[in-house]
Parts: structure tokens; C-alpha cells; sequence
């Protein structure tokens, strides 16, 4: 039987090993990029385009960081 703390060394290993190999191929990366710019849209500029424009800026967000991932990474292809 495994013991708890030996799962959780190898959920990690396998995880690192992961993340490590999708930064090796442009698929990846543009997969990383999406992800994180995402993740920025929502926590940060969102916030302040809601307090500028009301709840109408929840509908429509000027910026949206994804959307520009998708069309700069087909752009490059």
C-alpha cells in the first residue's frame, strides 16, 4: 500500500515533469500564456473595469487578454 506522504512526492515529480515539458513545444507555451493571461484578465483588470464602467464591464471587457494569446499565436503560425 502507498503511504500518503510517497503519493504526494510522486503527484509532484509528475507535475514538474509536466509543466517542464510543456514549455518545450509552442503548443505549450501558447497554452501557458493563455492560461496566465487569463488568469490576470480575471484578477486584476477586471476589477477596475468593473469600478470604471459598472456591471456592464463584466459583459463586455475591453481588454481581453486570451483573446489576444489565440490571435497572436495563429498570427504566427
Amino acid at each position: 500500500m502507498l503511504q500518503p506522504n510517497r503519493v504526494i512526492t510522486l503527484l509532484i515529480s509528475s507535475l514538474i515533469r509536466f509543466f517542464s515539458g510543456l514549455g518545450q513545444h509552442w503548443l505549450g507555451i501558447v497554452m501557458l500564456l493563455h492560461v496566465s493571461a487569463f488568469m490576470i484578465q480575471m484578477k486584476l483588470i477586471l476589477p477596475f473595469e468593473v469600478a470604471a464602467a459598472g456591471h456592464i464591464g463584466s459583459l463586455a471587457s475591453v481588454l481581453f487578454l486570451p483573446h489576444a494569446v489565440r490571435v497572436l499565436s495563429v498570427w504566427l503560425l
